[in-house]
């Protein structure tokens, strides 16, 4: 027996961009209310409500418009809500890709350039990169003096 995955149905389809565009909606709706507490704005909430029960509305109907561009096929629950959760899913994992990626970002631009910065100020250099003619390149490491038998079983 093959375990292949079912093609996803206008069910799932749908929910899935139902999903997104509901988390979309509240990710906005919850990054207003945030930023009118610390005091960015002074946007009325009625207007705001409006508009993004708009945006709601418009990404209902595309993410319809787009589930049904494929065939309809009967409507299904547990497919909506798979569908629904992997929505939030893929929001979820946009956001988290923006966010690591400016922070990281900005972690390398001042710890690894401040620390390049500073090291060429000062002259530190970490790694020797000249090259040096010479017969052997081994370095003779001088481990002091032992006999033979004191590291032969030393666990």
């Amino acid at each position: 027996m093959d375990f292949v995955k079912n093609k996803d149905g206008f069910s799932s389809r749908f929910g899935r961009g139902l999903g997104l565009a509901f988390a979309v909606c509240v990710f906005l709706a919850v990054s207003y209310l945030v930023s009118g507490k610390a005091g960015f704005h002074n946007i009325d909430l009625s207007a705001f409500v409006l508009a993004d029960g708009i945006l709601f509305a418009l990404a209902v109907a595309a993410a319809a418009l787009v589930a049904a561009c494929r065939r309809v096929d009967s409507f299904s629950l547990s497919d909506f809500a798979g569908g629904f959760r992997h929505g939030f899913a893929d929001f979820g994992h946009g956001v988290s890709y923006v966010v690591n990626f400016l922070l990281l970002s900005v972690v390398y631009v001042i710890g690894v350039g401040a620390v390049s910065l500073l090291t060429k100020a000062f002259g530190k250099k970490y790694m020797d990169f000249g090259f040096k003619k010479s017969s052997s390149y081994y370095t003779e490491k001088n481990m002091g003096g032992g006999s033979a038998e004191d590291y032969l079983r030393q666990f």
